[in-house]
């Protein structure tokens, strides 16, 4: 019945616009919402597919991308006597077409964090790993003292300990930090000994450790947005769940990216309505470290429940004082 009615709606419409105006797709956009801001009703999306005959697929539009917005009879009446199909005169959205390119100030971004307890991607195993615990405890914590393979170091350097808890492909290694140590002694056996000043997590045998200061994060609170049509995918959260909320880290993958550490990335959710697909806005996620093609993201803030698979794009340049 719905179908009918949209096609009555375009039919009728068609011969009651007196000029069309012109609207610059802005990332995140979709037909949907775009019927919705511009007429107030988002159930014209497919008039606006219609009067855009380069629009192969109405579920892709691109940033930058020029739309042509039919204006409607201000005269034109109900179609049916369902209201959610009374077609109004457009209200002229003023930022809509005129966006400020403006540096913005986001007081949710994060301003100083320590990466305690958090997973990267590695493309490579370190060398060293931890031999024995003192005593020979299973696991080690704050002010034990462990022996490790000596990998060049020496007395007084301090190496960040990491549990591998995942391998996404044999360039991909997940890793978390679980604490820091300082060297205190070099041995003829090529060991060392390091006792542990930190410790997120229990620390045992076969843990990687490497040479590294603690990592301390500090960023602006100014960002810059930015057009950008490249999609990368959430593939891994925090503890391996499945789906995640604001202040939990996760792992983008965004193949040849630009981001760096304080750029934010926009989340969406991909949903499907009868065979109609379209993107949700599900949250924002920060850069706190970045491999390569992988980043590891703090959610900053979430409309929808974050999932693995869900859609990342680099949204938000941070711009340093």
């Amino acid at each position: 019945m719905n179908k009918i009615i949209i096609v009555i709606i375009i039919l009728v419409l068609s011969f009651t616009f007196s000029f069309a105006e012109t609207y610059t797709v802005k990332k995140g956009d979709t037909l949907w919402d775009i019927s919705g801001k511009y007429y107030n009703d988002y159930f014209l999306w497919p008039l606006l597919w219609k009067y855009n005959t380069d629009i192969n697929n109405p579920d892709l539009i691109y940033p930058k991308q020029k739309l042509i917005l039919p204006i409607l009879n201000k005269n034109l009446d109900k179609i049916t006597k369902d209201s959610q199909f009374v077609i109004k005169k457009p209200k002229v959205k003023e930022n809509l077409r005129n966006q400020s390119e403006s540096f913005t100030k986001i007081n949710y971004a994060i301003k100083s964090l320590k990466l305690n307890s958090f997973e990267f991607i590695k493309t490579y195993l370190p060398k060293c790993k931890i031999l024995a615990v003192e005593e020979g405890k299973f696991y080690a914590s704050n002010g034990n003292l462990i022996r490790i393979l000596n990998n060049g170091y020496s007395i007084n350097d301090h190496i960040a300990i990491y549990q591998q808890v995942d391998r996404i492909d044999k360039n991909a290694h997940i890793m978390k930090v679980t604490g820091y140590a300082t060297i205190k002694s070099i041995d003829s056996d090529n060991t060392a000994l390091a006792i542990i000043n930190k410790s997120f997590e229990p620390i045992s045998r076969g843990f990687y450790c490497e040479k590294s200061n603690e990592y301390i994060i500090d960023l602006s609170k100014t960002f810059k947005d930015i057009d950008n049509n490249k999609e990368g995918k959430i593939i891994y959260f925090t503890d391996g769940v499945r789906y995640a909320s604001e202040g939990l880290n996760a792992i983008v993958y965004d193949k040849s990216n630009d981001a760096k550490v304080g750029d934010i990335y926009t989340i969406y959710r991909t949903i499907d309505e009868n065979g109609y697909k379209r993107k949700l806005l599900a949250g924002e996620a920060q850069v706190i470290y970045k491999s390569g093609d992988y980043l590891t993201v703090k959610l900053i803030k979430t409309d929808l429940e974050v999932g693995l698979g869900d859609t990342a794009v680099l949204t938000k340049i941070i711009v340093m004082n």
